[in-house]
This record gives structure tokens, C-alpha cells and sequence, in this order.
């Protein structure tokens, strides 16, 4: 008797699924990293889940354009270990790393393989959410080809929960060039300080890190001339924020797990909440196999990554003509 699937899809590239999952991979070693895979009947997207300890929380979202085919006959929702799924991947991949080695810190990120083809990667869930199946087949001429297929069974693990970012008012918002963001959380850890305080008006982000009183400190401004237009950026509302400067202090080594997904990607939308939740959304850049003629728009990359941080203090609302002080 076959069995029947929850979820069948075939994703365009197993090289972008493998670069986007190592953009929330932590390799602290401490536990196990899981990842939640969860898909919805009648809503083309998979969505891949982890977060450490209620502290900070990433998700992967592979939208519709991500997909050659799609068939979810009903929902789906499984854990495995993030490290197990990213190791099957690699080796699905294996025939792309030996000629074009590919990574998130690549700027050529995503879709070229050695051939100058995207290798498709199956994706398939049981009904009974037991496992996970991958599998990538690779042809070799006059039709012979070599299917490479890896089965994860799903772990036991109690559902985290979510971190509820909206339910608390938006009380900034603003969108950088994730370059000049990178740039600011790369070297944060400036005179050995462990956290760092993001402060947001509508004229400029500021960064500050370093240790209290006489010791050393830094302090980076991203300044624009005007404020940064977010309507309908990565399909999310505009929100109705205030003048005042809003500042809240985060963990520098929770900030810096951003920072493979900021090499992969261009803008960056920062929003904080009422209660001082960060939420940092990127959309990953992508190099399509078959490049679209250029007079054409390049297409919509279908895979964004979402951050979302607690804070370490309370949130804090200043006036804004303090947005340029140190």
C-alpha cells in the first residue's frame, strides 16, 4: 500500500534551501538545534522554525515562486534535528560543491549549480507527520539519471511557543541597507561588551556597544535624508509609528546571528514592539539558472528570513532631537 503524503513539493534549487537554512544554523553545541517544518493546505509556502531558549526565534519562509509543484492535502507540522537536515542536504548537493562551492557569505547566493542548471529538490511528508523525505535526482543524458534520497524521522519535542510579535503595537520601523547593518553588528563586540543598544527615530539608526563608564565604547549612525518608504515592502502594511526615539538593548551574540543572512541579502526591515521584541526581515538575494533577458525586472527572490529578539531591558522613549547624541 502507498503511502499517503501530507505535503509533496519540488523546491527549484536544493542549493538555496541548503544556503538559507545555514543563515539560522547556531553551532553552540550546547543542545539540539531543532527545526520545526510546518506547511498549510491551501497556502503555497513552507515555513522551517527554530529558536533557542524563548531568547530568539528564526524562521525560514520558502514562498509559492520557490516552487515548481506544490500539494499540500493537509496541514503539516514535524521537528528534526536542524544540524541532521543541513547535513542531508549537503549531501544532495554534492555534486554542486565539488565544482561551484557555493555558501551564505557567497554573493553569488542560491541557484547555479556546476552544469549551470538548479538541481530541484523533492520534498515529501507523510500524513502521519513520522518523517521527512528529501531527494534530488540528477541526470546523466538519454534519460538515465541518479536519484539521491534521504529519510529524517521526526523527533519527539514539545511545540515552542510563539513569540507573538504583533501582539504588541509596532513603535518603530525603518529599512537599511543590510551591508551598512552588517557592517555596525560585525565588530559590536567593541571593548568587550556582551550587549549593545539599537536606538530608531524616522532619520537614523544608531548602534551603540562597549562597556559602561570610563571604558571603551562605539557608536555607528545609518542616516538617511529622508525616511525610508517601507509601504509594501516584503508584503507587510505600513505601520503608524510616533517621533519619539525609540531604544532598547539587545545580546550581542543573539544580534550577530543575523549576520550570515545580511550577506545574503539587500534591505533589511527592522521593527521593535511595544514590548521591545526586535524583528529583523530579510529577502535573500538569488542567482536563477537561466537569467531573465535584461530589459526584463529580475524576479522575486521566494525566500525571506525573519528574526525576531527579546530584549534585555525595558524599552525606552526619548525625545527626538536626542537621536543624535552618542
Amino acid at each position: 500500500m502507498m503511502e499517503e503524503y501530507g505535503l509533496e513539493c519540488s523546491v527549484i534549487s536544493v542549493r538555496y534551501v541548503l544556503d538559507a537554512l545555514s543563515c539560522i544554523h547556531h553551532t553552540s553545541g550546547r543542545h539540539v538545534q531543532a527545526a520545526v517544518v510546518t506547511a498549510e493546505e491551501g497556502r503555497p509556502q513552507v515555513k522551517v522554525n527554530t529558536q533557542d531558549f524563548g531568547s530568539i526565534q528564526a524562521t525560514v519562509l520558502l514562498r509559492k515562486d520557490a516552487f515548481s509543484s506544490f500539494h499540500c492535502r493537509k496541514n503539516v507540522t514535524l521537528h528534526v534535528p536542524l544540524s541532521t537536515l543541513l547535513e542531508s542536504l549537503h549531501a544532495l548537493a554534492s555534486p554542486d560543491n565539488t565544482a561551484h562551492p557555493q555558501s551564505a557569505s557567497n554573493p553569488n547566493f542560491g541557484w547555479s549549480s556546476s552544469s549551470g542548471t538548479a538541481s530541484p529538490l523533492t520534498i515529501r511528508v507523510p500524513s502521519s507527520n513520522a518523517h521527512l523525505e528529501l531527494s534530488v535526482r540528477e541526470f546523466a543524458g538519454a534519460g538515465v539519471g541518479v536519484v539521491t534520497h534521504c529519510k529524517l524521522p521526526a523527533i519527539s519535542q514539545d511545540s515552542a511557543p510563539d513569540f507573538g510579535f504583533f501582539s504588541s503595537r509596532v513603535v518603530a520601523s525603518a529599512l537599511v541597507r543590510s551591508e551598512l547593518l552588517r557592517e555596525a553588528l560585525a565588530d559590536a563586540d567593541f571593548g568587550g561588551s556582551s550587549s549593545g543598544i539599537l536606538r530608531i527615530s524616522r532619520s537614523e539608526l544608531q548602534f551603540r556597544s562597549g562597556t559602561d563608564g570610563e571604558g571603551a565604547w562605539r557608536n555607528v549612525r545609518i542616516v538617511w535624508n529622508q525616511a525610508p518608504d517601507v509601504t509594501g515592502v516584503l508584503d507587510t502594511p505600513p505601520e503608524e509609528v510616533g517621533d519619539s526615539v525609540v531604544a532598547c538593548t539587545y545580546q550581542l551574540s543573539l544580534l550577530q546571528r543575523t549576520l550570515r543572512a545580511l550577506q545574503a541579502s539587500d534591505d533589511a526591515r527592522i521593527r521593535i514592539n511595544a514590548d521591545g521584541m526586535l524583528s529583523v526581515v530579510l529577502m535573500l538575494r538569488a542567482i536563477h539558472a537561466s537569467p531573465a533577458p535584461t530589459s526584463a525586472p529580475p524576479p522575486p527572490a521566494p525566500c525571506f528570513i525573519e528574526f525576531f529578539i527579546c530584549s534585555e531591558a525595558d524599552i525606552e522613549l526619548e525625545a527626538e532631537s536626542s537621536s543624535s547624541e552618542p
